[in-house]
């Protein structure tokens, strides 16, 4: 009877051919005690993809919820610090000023005064604050800063107050400028938008906006008091000491008066956390729900995936053993 065998060259096919067989199967089974998961979707939901596909679907949206959710974030806590910064500084200068212009000594006027200033430029320092490259308090112009630097503040106030002969007089026009509509500061000042910034979508249902810009009356109130008592530094009715001590009380006054103020913008941005914080805790559990149906459904036993990677490694180191010795063989060693 006739044997039929496999020449030489075959064999060295046949052999090459179930060794990559067995290496795909090694990789897949290795991938699978990985993860836990099959690597064969489409037999795992017996050719439905549809339910599946729907789920990642919902689980790729609620990924770029949880991004905007950071993003509102950072921008709400970072609003809520600048605010807390104004608020210390304010809560500090309007106390120092009325105590200041009790005194009514140029010496001890001129020192507040000076530190008065200081603390007006790191207000508006802070107001102007960039988070991600993207100013907090310039409404939708995110690419400018809210407010002039001081120096031009200054330069602008004093020009509106050069008629000024008594401390009210200084008052009421820097009050004008701050707060009449076309006034200094909304033509020079206030260099935003004064529509706010786009809202941040937190899940499908819900959105927040922080709608808090530097042109609000709550910010001007508490610069009008800054600006005030700068201006005493900047020589305002300079030689009148009793009208400059008149002007740090009055300053002094306006300052802890928009201090109180604040408060107001801080509960916004308050309430616009919580609401942020509620929205990520909804979208994790729902993420935390998506994954674990999805895990469910490409499930497999990994006991016996174990077992089969087991075997397939010895498979392969058969392979790679007999291989080896095939290799070692010599004609010459049989004649």
């Amino acid at each position: 009877m006739a044997q039929v065998t496999f020449g030489d060259r075959a064999t060295q096919y046949r052999t090459i051919r179930v060794t990559h067989q067995v290496k795909t199967n090694l990789d897949r089974l290795t991938q699978e005690v990985a993860t836990g998961h099959t690597t064969d979707t489409a037999k795992a939901v017996a050719g439905n993809l549809t339910p599946l596909a729907g789920m990642k679907r919902a689980l790729s949206t609620l990924s770029s919820y949880a991004i905007a959710n950071t993003e509102a974030e950072l921008a709400a806590t970072s609003m809520q610090s600048v605010l807390s910064t104004i608020s210390d500084y304010s809560s500090e200068m309007g106390t120092t000023l009325l105590t200041a212009s009790q005194v009514s000594q140029s010496v001890t006027t001129n020192a507040t005064a000076s530190q008065a200033r200081g603390q007006f430029d790191a207000i508006v320092s802070a107001i102007n604050t960039r988070v991600a490259s993207r100013s907090l308090f310039a409404g939708v112009a995110t690419d400018a800063n809210p407010l002039a630097d001081t120096d031009t503040l200054i330069a602008d106030l004093r020009v509106a107050t050069a008629a000024a002969t008594t401390a009210s007089e200084v008052v009421a026009a820097v009050t004008a400028w701050f707060d009449d509509s076309g006034g200094g500061f909304e033509t020079s000042g206030y260099l935003g938008s004064t529509t706010p910034a786009s809202a941040f979508r937190l899940s499908d249902r819900e959105r927040t906006t922080l709608a808090i810009t530097a042109h609000d009356q709550e910010f001007r109130d508490v610069l009008k008091g800054f600006a005030i008592a700068a201006l005493v530094d900047d020589g305002v009715l300079s030689g009148d000491e009793p009208e400059r001590a008149q002007l740090l009380s009055l300053a002094g006054q306006q300052i802890l008066t928009g201090e109180g103020a604040l408060a107001n913008l801080r509960s916004r941005i308050g309430a616009a956390e919580q609401q942020i914080e509620l929205a990520k805790t909804h979208n994790a559990a729902e993420i935390a729900s998506y994954e674990t149906a999805i895990g469910g459904m490409l499930e497999i036993d990994t006991f016996a995936s174990a077992s089969a990677l087991t075997q397939v490694q010895t498979q392969l180191e058969t392979i790679y053993t007999i291989t080896a010795r095939l290799s070692n063989l010599n004609l010459s060693d049989y004649l």
